[in-house]
């Protein structure tokens, strides 16, 4: 099917403009008198998998979002300083919700990682944290863990336990093994090292390190 631009005068009062899903390259032009209306346009759908919304206004932004998002699955908004990168109208990523309420999608369509689940048995497991990790063969906060005589490095990764744990001497932390550990992996990224400039930065106000013993 080509390209199809059709036009509906009176969108209030014609249901089938709302009712109708036409799929492919149709697009409809609806007239609206206002922002207000142009939210009750939005609405009449009854569930939109993805609403767009191009405007250098916050203010109309955050009126239009606040008062019509419930009817939709995902909302674009679109100005000067993000068109460029812009994903689409109509681009589903892993992150976001494909899908709007009532006849759109029930609330999530197949996209992203939430397709995968749509095809999964999901089962809730409740119980003590050491029956969930027996149970997951993951590590769960709280449980029991256990202590061998033989060091794990001193093992090979099958020998490991789930739950197995080394409790070393404590060690206080200080500038000097940070510095230490920069020039030993070559990390000096300003972030890391001037405290001042972290502050100044991007990044959230205070300095952050992640050290791997």
């Amino acid at each position: 099917m080509p390209p199809t631009l059709i036009a509906c005068s009176d969108p209030l009062n014609n249901s089938a403009v709302h009712s109708v899903e036409a799929f492919g390259p149709v697009s409809c032009l609806m007239p609206y008198d206002g922002i207000e209306q142009a939210i009750e346009l939005a609405k009449m759908g009854k569930g939109s998998l993805v609403g767009s919304l191009i405007t250098k206004s916050p203010d109309i932004a955050r009126q239009v979002i606040l008062e019509s998002a419930a009817y939709h699955g995902r909302m674009l908004i679109l100005d000067a300083e993000c068109a460029k990168e812009s994903t689409g109208h109509g681009s589903p990523l892993a992150s976001l919700v494909h899908g709007g309420p009532g006849r759109a999608g029930g609330g999530e369509e197949l996209g992203g990682v939430r397709a995968i689940k749509h095809y999964m048995q999901r089962t809730a497991i409740q119980g003590s944290p050491s029956s969930i990790m027996a149970i997951t063969n993951q590590y769960c906060k709280g449980a029991k863990t256990t202590q061998d005589r033989v060091h794990p490095f001193r093992k090979y990764f099958d020998e490991l336990a789930i739950g197995e744990s080394l409790t070393t001497h404590r060690r206080t932390v200080t500038e000097a093994d940070i510095v230490n550990f920069g020039c030993l992996s070559g990390d000096h990224f300003y972030a890391h090292f001037d405290e001042i400039a972290a502050k100044d930065s991007f990044f959230l106000k205070s300095a952050w390190l992640t050290v791997i013993l």
